[in-house]
C-alpha cells in the first residue's frame, strides 16, 4: 500500500542519514587529500571524528528527497572542505560501493540464471530420449515391462535347464550303447550306473517330480531377484521349505523303483535306442540349447539394463525438478533486485 511504501521510504532516509553521520564515513572523510592542513581540524585536537559527529547536522525534510548537511564554523574555506569530504566519502563509501555490490550481485544472478537455463535444456533433452528408449517416462510402466520380461526369463531359465538334462541323460545313453555295439558290454557284465541313472530320469513319476523341483528353484530364482530381501524374504523361505520337501520324496522314489528297473534292464539287455539316433538327437538338442541360451542371456540383459534404465529415469526426473526448483528461485531473485 501507498502508506507503507511512505513507512519503507522514510525508514530508508533516516538510515541514510545515518550513515552519513557514522564513523565509517566520517573517518574516510578525514582522510581525503589536503584535510590534515586545515586550521579547523588542528584545532578541534585528538578527537576530529567525535567532533564532527557532534557539529555535523544531516537533515531531510519529510517527503522530500534532499539531504541537506551543514556545520558551522569560524573559517568557511575549511568548513566546504570538510562537508564537501563528508558527502564524497559517504558517496563513494556507502552510496556507490553499495551500487556496484548489487550490480555485482545482479550480474551473478544472470549469469547463474542462464547457466541454470542451459542446464536444463540439456538435461530434459537426455530425460527426453531415455523416455523415448524406454517408451515412456512413467517408472512404473516401465517396472511393469521388466516384470514381464523376468517372467519370460524364468520360462526360458526353465527350459534351458530341462535341454541341459536331457543331453545329459541322451550322453550317459549314448556311451552305454556304442559300448555293447563294440562289444565291451556282455550279458554278464553289471548294468553301468550311467544306465541306471538314464532310465531313472525317464520314468514317469521321477520326470514329474524333476519338474515341480525345476518350476520351485526357478520361482525361488525369480522372488529372490524381485524381492529386495533376497534369499531372506519370507516367500523365498517357504519356497526352498517346498523344494526339500520334493527333493526328499524324488529320492525316495528313485530308491524305490531302483531294484525293479535293474531287474527290468537286466532282463532286456539291450539299449532303448541305437547310437545313430542318440546322436541325432543330441544334434537336435544342441542347437536347441545353443539358441536357448542365446535368448537366455539376451534377456538377462535385458532386464538388467531396464532396471538401470528405470532407476537413470527417476534420479534424471528429480534432478531436473531440483534445478528447475533453483532456477526458479534465481528468477524471483532477479525480478526483486
Amino acid at each position: 500500500s501507498r502508506g507503507r511504501d511512505n513507512a519503507e521510504y522514510e525508514s530508508y532516509k533516516k538510515t541514510q542519514l545515518a550513515l552519513l553521520r557514522s564513523p565509517f564515513v566520517l573517518q574516510g572523510a578525514l582522510r581525503k587529500p589536503g584535510m590534515d592542513d586545515l586550521e579547523t581540524l588542528r584545532e578541534v585536537g585528538v578527537d576530529p571524528i567525535g567532533w564532527l559527529t557532534h557539529a555535523l547536522q544531516v537533515t531531510a525534510p519529510a517527503e522530500s528527497e534532499v539531504v541537506q548537511v551543514r556545520l558551522r564554523g569560524k573559517n568557511p574555506a575549511d568548513i566546504a572542505k570538510i562537508v564537501n569530504a563528508v558527502v564524497s566519502s559517504f558517496l563513494d563509501d556507502i552510496v556507490n560501493k553499495d551500487r556496484i555490490e548489487r550490480l555485482g550481485r545482479r550480474d551473478a544472478l544472470e549469469k547463474k540464471f542462464k547457466e541454470n537455463m542451459a542446464e536444463l535444456r540439456t538435461r530434459r533433452e537426455t530425460l527426453n530420449n531415455l523416455a523415448r528408449t524406454l517408451g515412456t517416462r512413467d517408472s512404473s510402466e516401465v517396472a511393469t515391462q521388466r516384470g514381464l520380461l523376468m517372467d519370460h526369463l524364468s520360462t526360458v531359465r526353465h527350459h534351458l535347464t530341462q535341454t541341459q538334462r536331457s543331453i545329459a541323460e541322451i550322453d550317459a545313453e549314448l556311451s552305454i550303447a556304442e559300448a555293447h555295439e563294440n562289444g565291451e558290454i556282455s550279458v554278464d557284465d553289471r548294468l553301468p550306473p550311467e544306465m541306471i541313472e538314464a532310465a531313472l530320469s525317464r520314468d514317469p513319476q521321477v520326470v514329474e517330480l524333476t519338474g515341480r523341483l525345476t518350476d520351485l528353484e526357478d520361482a525361488i530364482s525369480f522372488q529372490s531377484q524381485r524381492s529386495a530381501r533376497g534369499d531372506n524374504d519370507p516367500a523365498v523361505r517357504r519356497l526352498r521349505a517346498q523344494a526339500e520337501e520334493v527333493l526328499e520324496r524324488l529320492e525316495a522314489m528313485r530308491r524305490d523303483i531302483r531294484p525293479a528297473l535293474i531287474a527290468q534292464l537286466g532282463a532286456g539287455n539291450r539299449p532303448a535306442a541305437s547310437p545313430t539316433l542318440l546322436r541325432k538327437r543330441r544334434e537336435l538338442l544342441a542347437k536347441t540349447l545353443e539358441q536357448t541360451s542365446k535368448e537366455f542371456d539376451g534377456l538377462t540383459k535385458e532386464v538388467t539394463e531396464l532396471g538401470k534404465a528405470n532407476a537413470d529415469l527417476d534420479a534424471r526426473k528429480i534432478e531436473v525438478e531440483h534445478l528447475q526448483r533453483v532456477t526458479d528461485q534465481i528468477g524471483i531473485e532477479l525480478e526483486s533486485s
